[in-house]
C-alpha cells in the first residue's frame, strides 16, 4: 500500500512496470492527466484495449500522448496495412461457403468487414487491420447495421461521407445521434442533400432542428411549401409564428394556403390564436379592399 502511494507520487517511476523512467526522447508516454509511463509499457497495455490512466480513474477519459513521431508511425503502419489488403484482396467465397458461415454454430474466423463488425471489433482496430469505409460499401453493409454498433463520431473518423451514407440506405432516424456540428460541418449537409433522400416534413421534424438551423441549411419558404407545409406540419417542426415571419416572412396569400386564416384548422393544430391573430398580415382584393378573415 505504501509502495503504491510512493510510486504514484514519483513522476520518474513508471506505475505500469515500477521501473525508473529515463527521460530520453521517444521513451515516454504522457497521459492527459500528467502521469508518465514508459512508451513501450503504454503500447503494451494498449494491445489489451486499455488506454486510460489507471492511476486516475478506471473509466477516465484521459489517453496517453504518444508523441508526434509515434502518431506518424501509427498512421504509416495503418496506410501500409490498407495497401497490403488492396494488393492482396481476400478470395471471394462460393455461395455454399457463405451460407455455411451463417448457419454453422461455430464462430468463423473473421475475414471480411462484415465479419469483424458482427464480432463488435472497434473501427480503430479495423483500420489498423487495413480496412476502410470502402470495404463496407463493397460488401453492401447497410447503414442501419453500422449505426447500431458504432457511434456517429467513430463512423465519421473512419471516413464515411454523406454520399456513402446515402448509398448504404441512411434513414432519418439514423441522423438523430449526430450533433448539429457533425451534420452541418462534418457531413456538410444542406437542404438540397436532405431533399434528395425524399425526406418529408414529418421526417425533418424528427431531427429537432431549430428554426435558425433550418434556415442555415437552406430551407426557404418555397421549399417548405413544396414539402407540404401547412398549419399541421409546421407545428410538428416546433416553429413559432415569430420564427416564420422573422426568417421567411411569407406573403398573406401563401399563409392562407397553409391554413393560417382558418380558425378551426389552427385550433386543431394547436396554435395560440390570440397571440397569432395580431401578427397575421391583412389580405387584400385587387381593388384594395381588405378581405374579412375566416375567424
Amino acid at each position: 500500500m505504501l509502495y503504491t502511494m510512493y510510486v504514484c507520487m514519483n513522476d520518474r517511476t513508471c506505475f505500469l512496470c515500477h521501473e525508473p523512467i529515463q527521460e530520453t526522447r521517444g521513451n515516454v508516454a504522457t497521459y492527459d492527466c500528467g502521469h508518465k509511463v514508459h512508451l513501450h509499457c503504454a503500447l503494451q497495455r494498449a494491445t489489451q484495449m486499455h488506454t486510460r490512466c489507471m492511476q486516475c480513474s478506471v473509466d477516465g477519459e484521459v489517453t496517453p500522448d504518444l508523441g508526434q513521431d509515434r502518431q506518424v508511425a501509427i498512421e504509416a503502419s495503418t496506410s501500409l496495412a490498407i495497401r497490403k489488403r488492396q494488393l492482396k484482396p481476400p478470395a471471394s467465397m462460393s455461395f455454399w461457403k457463405r451460407v455455411w458461415r451463417y448457419v454453422t454454430p461455430f464462430v468463423p474466423t473473421p475475414l471480411t468487414f462484415s465479419d469483424y463488425m458482427h464480432n463488435k471489433t472497434s473501427l480503430d482496430r479495423l483500420q489498423r487491420l487495413g480496412f476502410t469505409h470502402k470495404d463496407a460499401l463493397h460488401e453492401g453493409v447497410r447503414w442501419g447495421a453500422l449505426a447500431s454498433k458504432y457511434t456517429p463520431s467513430d463512423l465519421l473518423l473512419f471516413g464515411f461521407t454523406w454520399d456513402d451514407m446515402v448509398h448504404m440506405g441512411v434513414q432519418t432516424k439514423h441522423l438523430k445521434g449526430f450533433t448539429w456540428a457533425q451534420l452541418r460541418h462534418s457531413l456538410n449537409l444542406d437542404a438540397r442533400k436532405l431533399l434528395n433522400t425524399d425526406m418529408t416534413l414529418s421526417e425533418l421534424a424528427q431531427l429537432q432542428l431549430t428554426a435558425h438551423q433550418l434556415s442555415e441549411l437552406g430551407f426557404n419558404w418555397d421549399t417548405l411549401m413544396s414539402m407540404g407545409a401547412d398549419v399541421n406540419t409546421l407545428k410538428s417542426l416546433d416553429l413559432t409564428f415569430e420564427d416564420i415571419k422573422l426568417l421567411w416572412n411569407p406573403p398573406a396569400t401563401q399563409l392562407n394556403k397553409c391554413g393560417f386564416y382558418d380558425r378551426k384548422q389552427l385550433q386543431k393544430a394547436g396554435w395560440d390564436i390570440e397571440s397569432l391573430l395580431p401578427q397575421l398580415p391583412a389580405m387584400e382584393r385587387t381593388g384594395g379592399r381588405q378581405l374579412r378573415l375566416a375567424f
